[in-house]
């Protein structure tokens, strides 16, 4: 079974089942079940009767990608920006400049 790629787990909808949720984390059908079952899956896990549901933006913060209309759970949140060397923070009202603010990732 091939994974999913990141494009594919965008397309993805909001639920999907648990053997879609095992593909995008390379996981095989035997030990997705199992660790579902156990309630130790990666992802949070819905069970209709005897089926499992798995939120893709739990899928997404598990694998650290960011999750649209979500803006503490993305991994380039504001508060992980620092000011480009030798410029201070500025606002973009005041400068039209972009929306970070002359800022860029920082490197932990």
């Amino acid at each position: 079974m091939k994974p999913l790629t990141i494009a594919e787990l965008y397309n993805l909808p909001a639920v999907v089942d648990l053997m879609t949720a095992a593909r995008a984390l390379n996981m095989g059908r035997t030990l997705a079940y199992e660790l579902a079952k156990a309630g130790k899956f990666p992802c949070r896990v819905i069970r209709y009767g005897d089926s499992y549901r798995v939120p893709t933006s739990e899928i997404l913060r598990f694998l650290e990608l960011p999750v649209f209309g979500d803006p503490g759970g993305a991994p380039h949140h504001q508060d992980r920006l620092r000011p480009l060397s030798g410029q201070p923070p500025t606002s973009e009202a005041s400068t039209g400049e972009s929306a970070t603010g002359g800022l860029e990732p920082s490197v932990d």
